[in-house]
Formats: C-alpha cells, sequence, structure tokens
C-alpha cells in the first residue's frame, strides 16, 4: 500500500513540474496517451473510465470555431385558401413619415387627403391614418408634420415605397422617414 501511495505521489509531482515547465498545458498536441498510465500504481491494465471517457471527448473535440453551424429554418406562413376554420390575427405596421416645408396655415386635413390619394392610387388599404402638427423653429416661414398610416403588415414595404416616392407629394415639400424619440418624450 505504501508504494502505491508513493508511485501516485511520484506521479503527481511529474504532472506539476511539467506544468510548472509549460510544457503540459503550452503543447497543442498534449494528451492524456502522453502520460503514464495509473496501472503501475493501482495493477489496473489500462486508465479507469472516467480517464477513458475523458480521452474519447478530446479525440471528438473540435475547435468551436470550425464546427459548421446548422441553417436556422426560416417561419412558414401559412397560405391555404381551403382551410379557412382557423383564423389569423390582422397585424398592421406603421409607415410614420414627417412632412415639412409646408405653408404655416397647411391644416392637418389636407394632408389627410392627400395620404388618402396616395394610397387610393397604387391600391393601398388604409387602415387608420393620423397626422399631428410639430412645431417648427420658424412657425411664420413653415410647417411640419407627423403622418402616421396604418397599413396590413403585407402592404408595409409597398407603403413605405409609395409615401417615401416624390410622386406621392406636390411639389417643394421635404419628405423622409420619421423616427420617435428614444428617450420616450413625445415629439415637438
Amino acid at each position: 500500500m505504501k508504494s502505491t501511495v508513493a508511485e501516485c505521489h511520484r506521479q503527481i509531482a511529474d504532472l506539476q513540474a511539467a506544468s510548472v515547465r509549460k510544457e503540459w498545458y503550452c503543447s497543442t498536441t498534449a494528451s492524456l496517451d502522453d502520460f503514464p498510465p495509473l496501472s503501475k500504481a493501482t495493477g489496473a491494465t489500462s486508465h479507469p473510465p472516467s480517464v477513458r471517457a475523458e480521452q474519447q471527448a478530446n479525440t471528438n473535440h473540435v475547435e468551436p470555431n470550425t464546427q459548421p453551424k446548422k441553417p436556422r429554418k426560416k417561419p412558414v406562413i401559412g397560405a391555404s385558401v381551403q382551410k379557412q376554420h382557423v383564423k389569423s390575427v390582422a397585424t398592421r405596421r406603421t409607415v410614420d413619415v414627417f412632412v415639412s416645408r409646408l405653408r404655416p396655415l397647411t391644416s392637418d386635413k389636407e394632408l389627410i387627403e392627400c395620404a388618402k390619394e396616395t394610397a387610393a392610387s397604387c391600391d393601398i388599404k388604409v387602415v387608420d391614418l393620423a397626422c399631428t402638427q410639430l412645431k417648427s423653429t420658424y412657425e411664420h416661414l413653415y410647417s411640419s408634420f407627423h403622418v402616421a398610416v396604418c397599413v396590413e403588415a403585407q402592404q408595409f414595404k409597398a407603403a413605405v415605397d409609395e409615401f417615401m416616392s416624390a410622386e406621392a407629394w406636390p411639389s417643394g415639400i421635404l419628405v423622409k422617414r420619421f423616427f420617435k424619440p428614444k428617450n420616450g418624450s413625445a415629439p415637438s
């Protein structure tokens, strides 16, 4: 028994010395096979089961950056016209547009009519339309508005393309996408 314990201590000392010299853990080819099995100390014929499992894991190990990733499957959107007993939720999106360089006395009703005409000309179904006048720097020179056009999600891209085109608005009017402030305050 004393000889077995002494052999284990010797092997531990050898491993610690190799670790200090950075021979073992700096080597990219080092494995458990580079070290003598504990069979001399324990009388076993091979490595213990836990060591064998670790050896197999090391031989099957592949660098995480080199493993091919499985392609992510894209979701499917139903399109069957025959199965009508289950209905989907109507999803809507809002096209937010900033409109400026308008006459100071322009009303929100005029902009709403312009947006409705634009939507009707390209067969976009408007669910809701809101127009809010914004505070202009020089209110006596021009006015600015936030126009929010709510459409069905399927028509969102077409609505953005249409409301951001020059032909949708009268000559000289500045139009760009409207983005709400991130700090949560209402636009002024």
